[in-house]
């Protein structure tokens, strides 16, 4: 995340309250930037740049709360998340087309070429109705909503923080940062069981919201914080793109079940599923590989003990 507010914005917030306004209202402005290029119908970044920017500013409100307790932020996570779920629905199809369609130049998949069509052709029409819902979501009174909401939510975090919080935004990003680590360093262990998808999932989530935290707080603890952000994005893009082919391997095996129990005619789909479940669990288990890879240089080199010192030492 750029830092617009800079250094001395720190530097000269003496009210935690002040700082937080500051900062979620630009998160929030971020999220309505990217509305233009999410409701293109071709423009597939402008989706998935609204969906990062959304998800920032749910993990800091998460972060807010979690400083004041009470849970004041909820009626905008609610809102947010309606929105995430939209344009989740469409992200996930774009992902999963492009996946697929990176294996149309590979000579081994002339042989299932009609079934792949077939199946990025299935997705299209998904996508292109998920697309649809979207657009409707972002109406115009659906944006009055959302700000509404976040608005509601704002002024009761803000009242809350200077009631209950004193002191320098780097202490309370220590806070948050540290509690994150607390959640997420006994899933680090669960890591080396391939089969728990559940737990890799979780720990994929975990890894993002410390790398979004540690990007909020960035200015507050120096110079040294943006290396461990790139650590932790390392990790969740391993992560992340192993969940992804885990997704599509459950979709595609309730699609050959489907076709095989059926007496729909659908043999070049199940070649082009059988084609690409043996290729997807390839990519998984090398994006595990590297998962695994990584966890093991954050052991030898200590990444989580000095992320704490990191958060104890004065900036």
């Amino acid at each position: 995340m750029d830092n617009e507010l800079g250094a001395a914005a720190v530097l000269n917030a003496n009210d935690p309250a002040d700082w937080f306004e500051r900062n979620l209202r630009s998160l929030f402005e971020a999220v309505l930037a990217q509305l233009p290029n999410a409701i293109e119908p071709f423009q597939t970044d402008g989706i998935h740049d609204m969906r990062v920017a959304a998800r920032r500013l749910r993990s800091a409100l998460r972060d807010v709360d979690s400083v004041v307790g009470g849970r004041p932020a909820k009626p905008a996570l609610r809102a947010l998340k309606e929105l995430a779920d939209a344009l989740g629905s469409v992200r996930d199809e774009d992902v999963a087309i492009e996946a697929i369609e990176d294996f149309l130049d590979d000579p081994d998949a002339a042989k299932v070429r009609t079934g792949i069509d077939s199946l990025v052709h299935a997705r299209r029409v998904r996508r292109e109705a998920a697309f649809h819902a979207l657009c409707e979501k972002l109406s115009v009174d659906f944006q009055q909503f959302l700000r509404h909401r976040f608005e509601t939510s704002l002024e009761s975090l803000v009242a809350e923080l200077r009631l209950t919080r004193s002191g320098d935004i780097q202490a309370i990003g220590s806070e948050v940062v540290g509690s994150l680590l607390d959640e997420l360093e006994p899933l680090l262990v669960l890591l080396y069981d391939p089969f728990d998808r559940k737990t890799l999932h979780i720990a994929r989530i975990g890894t993002k919201r410390i790398r979004y935290a540690i990007d909020l707080f960035a200015d507050a603890f120096g110079s040294d914080a943006g290396s461990f952000s790139k650590e932790f994005a390392r990790m969740q893009g391993f992560l992340g793109d192993a969940h992804d082919r885990d997704v599509w391997l459950a979709d595609l095996y309730k699609l050959i079940r489907a076709k095989k129990r059926s007496e729909s005619n659908g043999d070049e789909e199940i070649k082009a599923a059988e084609w690409l479940t043996s290729e997807f669990t390839k990519i998984r288990t090398r994006k595990y590989r590297d998962a695994l890879g990584l966890l093991s240089e954050w052991e030898s080199t200590g990444l989580v003990a000095r992320l704490r010192g990191l958060l104890t030492v004065k900036v």
